[in-house]
This record gives structure tokens, sequence and C-alpha cells, in this order.
């Protein structure tokens, strides 16, 4: 069997997604191509706006498979 060496991904969709822990209200969003600049996107028109709706004093991120770069990007 011949295996080559390119891994393609053939309509595979990023999700991002959010969990509130208070209530378990869950927040999801896909994306068709991984990129960081979608990442603040979703934070921007998902999850702030109904945090600050519900008067939430604080936001605590847990990311996987995010470059520790790439989180010098995000404004705090």
């Amino acid at each position: 069997m011949l295996v080559t060496p390119r891994y393609n991904r053939w309509g595979v969709l990023q999700l991002f997604a959010g969990l509130n822990m208070a209530d378990g209200f869950k927040y999801g969003q896909t994306s068709e191509l991984k990129r960081f600049v979608d990442f603040p996107a979703f934070l921007l028109q998902t999850i702030l706006p109904k945090t600050f709706r519900r008067k939430v004093h604080s936001l605590y991120l847990i990311l996987d498979n995010s470059r520790p770069c790439a989180l010098k990007q995000l404004e705090t």
C-alpha cells in the first residue's frame, strides 16, 4: 500500500466552542479555514455580547491547539 506523506483535510471544519459553567449554555461557530483571526472574531461576535448582557465580570479562556505566540495578538 502506497501512503502519501501529505495530509489533506477535505471538507473538515474548524470548531470554536464555548461553555458557560454557570448554567451549561453552549456557544459554537465553525470555520472552513484554520486561522487565528477567526478566534477573536468568535469572541467578539458570539461570546462577549452575551456575557456583557448577562453582566459577567470575569471571563476565563482555556484554549486547546493554539500557538502560544498567537495569543499575544489578543487585546486584553
